[in-house]
Parts: structure tokens; sequence; C-alpha cells
């Protein structure tokens, strides 16, 4: 029996699959860096790509957040506090963004009298700026101001076949088709732009009105047709956590982030979805529910998740997979594209630092 209630359900809605995909990784480069006695960003640094923006990014990553200075103070502070630790990660990012054939079709009206411009497009705006960058490239476009702009719902009529919003593509697929609409509608409007040079935007308007030119703009836009670049976001973070080793209370210290966002349609909103998605992942690793059998099925390991892969994730399911090993402290096998491996990373430093002291047998 189906019962359908207002409790919102609880499961990814961020990165599902790719999540645990980082976290085996990172937790292998952790591995061999722990094997072979070597500081994990060396390792790191070693085996990366040779990509010239990323060295960068570490590079004013470092100097900004003072990391070798702070790496020794971290160093120091465990020495002298037995049961509170901290740990610093920097850990580096490469994000490919690959265009894979979205459609999003952007529909431009302007109304006769006031001149004013609506414009539906085929993203759903949630919380992401969306409607904000939409909005801004076509004041652009046409040479207006943003109070002249307003931003439609979407429907099934105005975009029957507009791809999901998700995987970073909205935004930028919305705006790549805005662009193309304004210059379909400015394409109508130039027989009478001719007529007379530096016509305001309301005169303009009503002589194509009078003349009977369609004033609206559209455009499907199609991410391969329109031959929208693929490119690679390079990004890095560091962050210092501090732990209680008794009670497990934990503090956040600072995080420093870098991302190279090239040119932003929006630089404030960007900067905001970059804070949120940290606050975001943040709150996913540190403050959600992680269900445990209360007996372990097998004795070897002091805490067991019920569903232990990606393969079989449900609602409030596998994100860190904590078991003990031989001469380790904890397996950390959780990741968040990019911006919070550096949290698990540093968390794991002082745990292992912490359990080394307490229990050096």
């Amino acid at each position: 029996m189906a019962v359908l209630t207002d409790t919102p359900s609880n499961t990814y809605c961020r990165a599902p699959g790719s999540t645990q995909g980082h976290a085996i990784m990172e937790n292998v480069i952790e591995h061999l860096a722990a094997a072979s006695a070597t500081d994990p960003l060396a390792l790191r640094e070693a085996n990366m790509v040779d990509d010239p923006t990323l060295k960068e990014v570490l590079a004013r990553l470092k100097d900004s957040s003072q990391f070798e200075l702070r790496k020794r103070h971290v160093e120091d502070f465990n020495r002298r506090n037995l049961w509170r630790k901290r740990g610093i990660a920097l850990v580096p990012l490469k994000y490919p963004h690959n265009q894979f054939g979205t459609r999003y079709t952007v529909n431009i009206a302007v109304y006769h009298d006031d001149g004013s411009v609506a414009v539906a497009h085929g993203g759903i705006e949630m919380g992401q700026g969306m409607n904000t960058k939409v909005a801004q490239v076509v004041a652009k476009e046409l040479g207006l101001s943003m109070d002249m702009i307003r931003i439609k719902p979407t429907d099934n009529v105005s975009n029957p076949n507009a791809t999901g919003t998700f995987g970073s593509m909205g935004s930028e697929g919305n705006v790549a088709a805005a662009i193309r609409a304004c210059a379909d509608l400015r394409e109508k409007m130039k027989p009478v732009r001719e007529e007379g040079e530096g016509l305001a935007w309301m005169e303009l308007v009503k002589r194509c009105y009078s003349r009977g030119i369609d004033l609206t703009g559209h455009h499907q836009g199609h991410s391969i047709v329109d031959g929208l670049a693929n490119y690679v976001i390079m990004a890095a973070t560091v962050t210092e956590v501090e732990i209680d080793v008794l009670t497990g209370m934990h503090q956040i210290r600072r995080c420093d982030f870098i991302e190279d966002t090239g040119l932003p349609t929006s630089p404030l909103v960007d900067v905001g979805q970059i804070e949120g998605g940290l606050v975001m992942a943040l709150g996913m690793w540190t403050s959600e529910q992680v269900p445990t059998f209360k007996k372990p099925p097998n004795p070897r390991f002091g805490m067991t998740l019920p569903t232990a892969n990606s393969w079989t994730t449900q609602p409030g399911s596998t994100r860190c997979l904590l078991q003990w090993t031989s001469r380790q402290t904890f397996d950390w096998s959780c990741s968040t594209v990019g911006r919070t491996r550096g949290w698990c990373l540093a968390a794991r430093q002082l745990v292992s630092a912490a359990y080394w002291e307490v229990c050096p047998s």
C-alpha cells in the first residue's frame, strides 16, 4: 500500500554516483601517500595532469591560504594537545564540463505599448540564479535596463522538449539560447532601425509595431548544433578542521577556495553558487545521519553501513565508509565533487593523529 504524505523524500540532490567515484580515488591517493610516507599533496602534484591553469590555481591558493605555515601550526598543535586535534588538507579539482546535446528554447516577446520584454526559457530556477543571468544577457543584447525585462514561468507550450536542468547545463544553455533569440528579434527589427540612427527603444518598438513586424524572438538552443564548446574547470580548496576526540565535536576553522570560472555571466551569482555548494556539501558530510548496524555482520569492522555501494544507494545511505583497518585509523571513503574532499582528508589526518596518541599499540 502506498501512502502520500507531506514529508519530503530524502535522497541525493547533487552528484549521485560521481560522489563515490571521487571518494574511491581520493582514498586511493591517501593510502598510497601513507604507505610510501609521502606528503599527500606532493603525491597529487607529482601525478596530476600537466595543466598550466591548475598549477596556477594551486600556487595561488598555497600562497593566499598560507598553507605551508598553517600546516606547521597544525603539526605543532597536535603535538601539544592530546584530546583536541587539527587537520589541514589541500585538494585540487579538475571538472570536465561536457556539452552532450542539451536543448533549451528561449522565446522573447516585446509589448508595443511600453516596450517591456517578456522572456520564457527552458530551465528551472531553483535558486542558482538562472533567471538573473538570462535577464542580464537579454538586457545587454537589446541595450536595455534590467527593469525592462521580465522572466516568465516555464511551461510545456513554450518549451515542450526542454532538457532537464542538471549537470551545470541549465544556466549556460539558456543564456546561449537567449543570445541567439535576441539576435532573431534584432534581425526582424533591423529594417526599421536602419531608417533612423539612434532610435530610442520605445520609438523603435512603436514603428515596428505599426508596420506589422513580429516583435518576438525565438531560438531552440542545442549545444551541439550551436557549437557550444566543452571545457575544463580547475579549482582547489584548503580546509582546516579541529575535532574533540572524546566527543566527536568538530569545527571547520577555515576554508579557502579558488575556482577558475572563466568570464562569468554574473560574478555575484557565481560566487553565491560556489559558497552555497560548499555549505551544502559540508552539511551532507558533517550533519546528516549515517545509519549503521548496531552489531556489525563482520566483527573485524567497528562500523558498517547497511547499504555499502552506489548501486544499492537508498535514502540516507552510503556516504562515509568508516572501518577499522590494520595500522590505520579509518578508511574515509567520502567526497563531494571537489568542494569538500578537503574536509574529509583534513579530518582523516587529525583523527589518525588522535588515534595513535590514545592507542599507540
